[in-house]
């Protein structure tokens, strides 16, 4: 219990400034809270809320400002929660890496449709990086590689999403990638 006490007073002191009204954590019918009315918060509430604001926009048809939802809530994403083998704790981190993907694919795709092939690139890239075997991702950055003229780099995509399936599930890429990559090798003005 001390070391419990030492945490809550370190916590209090160095969130003295920065909340709005009263103290960091309160303790309320034998438990500790973050006192949210004074604006205390954790990235995961904060990136759950820019989740619902950004689909909820969606819904009603404001894209534009849901990407800057969803830009926000993908710059709080640092990465897998480390939860060590809590059951609870490990579906909470694949329920935050699922939504953080689903994000980078909605942007990618998006960025795309937009004729933004840079932005588009990037977020499938950053989408890559967390998960090697979308190959809804591969194919948003073949296609985009073809529009900037960069047709090897595309066909070497193809490549690298084949070893990662194969590395992986030893499985071959789906029919829509594979149809993809002969477009591209044959008559890449067709993308």
């Amino acid at each position: 219990m001390v070391s419990l006490n030492s945490l809550v007073y370190s916590v209090q002191r160095r969130l003295r400034d920065s909340t709005r009204d009263g103290a960091a954590v309160i303790y309320s019918n034998g438990c500790y809270y973050l006192n949210t009315a004074a604006g205390v918060s954790t990235d995961v509430a904060r990136f759950d809320t820019l989740v619902d604001w950004g689909t909820r926009l969606v819904t009603a048809g404001e894209e534009r400002t849901a990407i800057l939802a969803y830009t926000r809530a993908i710059d709080l994403y640092r990465g897998d929660l480390c939860t060590g083998d809590d059951v609870y704790a490990v579906i909470e981190r694949e329920r935050l890496r699922a939504s953080y993907l689903t994000l980078l694919a909605w942007l990618s795709d998006r960025a795309y449709q937009d004729g933004d092939d840079a932005a588009a690139l990037g977020y499938a890239l950053q989408l890559l990086a967390c998960d090697p075997c979308r190959e809804d991702a591969h194919r948003v950055v073949m296609r985009a590689r073809v529009h900037r003229g960069e047709r090897a780099q595309a066909l070497r995509q193809y490549r690298l999403c084949e070893q990662a399936l194969r590395r992986e599930f030893e499985a071959a890429p789906e029919v829509l990638t594979t149809e993809l990559f002969n477009r591209i090798r044959l008559d890449p003005t067709s993308i």
